[in-house]
């Protein structure tokens, strides 16, 4: 990639006035940049990063559009891609992961392994801290001695 394509890429990313066109295959993808003024085409993208479970060092939103470019050039679905970022937040949630490393970064989530498209069913109950001991849990779930 050459480092024009990567600050347009950049530019683009900073601005939301500019988007690769994923609609008209014949345009460089890289290298589009839409006047302002110009409506954005859209991809779901956007809406879909704010499914995404929290994690350490936030979103690499370069590198994750990126690869929700290339997967819809693929031929994936953008509600099929945001379905599994929707699956994959609830499993996070039920294991009580949300907010740790061990919460997957969005472009590998996205990348070519098409992780989205696993099932990620939640696990059960959900997640709940251990009781520190000396102390009980009401029936609304609060702590007390």
């Amino acid at each position: 990639m050459t480092e024009l394509s990567r600050k347009t890429i950049a530019a683009a990313l900073a601005t939301t006035r500019s988007i690769p066109s994923i609609l008209n295959p014949e345009i460089d993808a890289e290298n589009v940049v839409m006047p302002p003024g110009v409506p954005l085409p859209e991809t779901g993208f956007d809406s879909a990063v704010l499914l995404y479970p929290l994690r350490p060092g936030g979103v690499n939103r370069v590198r994750a559009i990126k690869e929700w470019i290339a997967r819809v050039k693929e031929g994936c679905s953008p509600v099929g891609m945001t379905d599994g970022i929707r699956r994959y937040a609830e499993h996070c949630k039920s294991k009580g992961i949300n907010g740790t490393h061990r919460v997957m970064p969005l472009d590998s989530f996205l990348g070519r392994r098409l992780q989205f498209l696993d099932a990620w069913t939640a696990t059960g109950k959900p997640f709940e801290p251990p009781i520190p001991e000396g102390m009980k849990r009401s029936s609304t779930g609060e702590l007390y001695l």
